[in-house]
């Protein structure tokens, strides 16, 4: 009976070996696979967000132009203007 069972521990052996081999290059891909992901999220943080942030501060300063320089015509433009600027904005 000591051969058959030396057969199963040898067999059981090398199954539980070849998991942890499998195990391991697993983990090990799977490390090196989010490294490269963290790499390129931070390249695009910097890069495209920071170009996106400043088109949108770009837009609101616009926006914000636009609004004083209607405001400054409907105060001092005189009333024809006022009237053109009202008629134009309905």
């Amino acid at each position: 009976m000591k051969t058959g069972s030396s057969k199963i521990v040898k067999r059981l052996a090398f199954g539980f070996g070849a998991l942890m081999l499998l195990l391991i290059v697993i983990a090990t891909t799977a490390y090196l696979g989010m490294q490269s992901l963290s790499v390129k999220t931070e390249a695009m943080l910097h890069g495209d967000a920071k170009i996106a942030e400043h088109a949108a501060r770009a837009r609101a300063n616009t926006l914000g132009l636009r609004r004083f320089e209607k405001r400054h015509l409907l105060e001092h433009g005189g009333k024809g203007k006022a009237a053109r600027l009202s008629e134009k904005m309905e």
